[in-house]
């Protein structure tokens, strides 16, 4: 049984769903640099009111959960049955959505399927 199938008909290239995929990448994109800005520079948490460090945290931590997750496993579900390179880029993207996760699949979107999308449904898709 073949395991891929052909680019026309898989449901990540589906005009309708490029939105979510939109956003799960901003916000995890979002939560990835706040992530770093946040270690870098230094912040007192005793400033921050204790409800808005709950709630924030709640936004973040679900939102960005949701999103990672869907944007990991939606790319590699499209890589896995519909990304047809050469041989040395296969390995490359095996080994970034294997070992970099969701950060591996956010490079992927930004990096790959969104020069495909544009090429097969337009950039007005967005």
């Amino acid at each position: 049984m073949e395991d891929r199938i052909s680019s026309e008909q898989h449901w990540a290239l589906d005009p309708s769903v490029q939105v979510y995929f939109l956003l799960a990448a901003s916000v995890a994109g979002v939560c990835l640099l706040l992530g770093i800005f946040l270690n870098v520079v230094p912040i007192d948490e005793s400033t921050i009111p204790v409800s808005l460090r709950i709630a924030g945290g709640l936004l973040l931590g679900v939102g960005g959960a949701v999103s990672a997750l869907f944007l990991w496993l939606s790319i590699w579900w499209y890589w896995w049955q519909v990304d047809r390179r050469e041989r040395g880029m296969s390995v490359f993207w095996l080994l970034a959505l294997s070992l970099g996760n969701w950060v591996g699949a956010l490079v992927y979107y930004f990096f790959v399927f969104r020069r495909v999308v544009e090429r097969r449904i337009g950039k007005n898709s967005f």
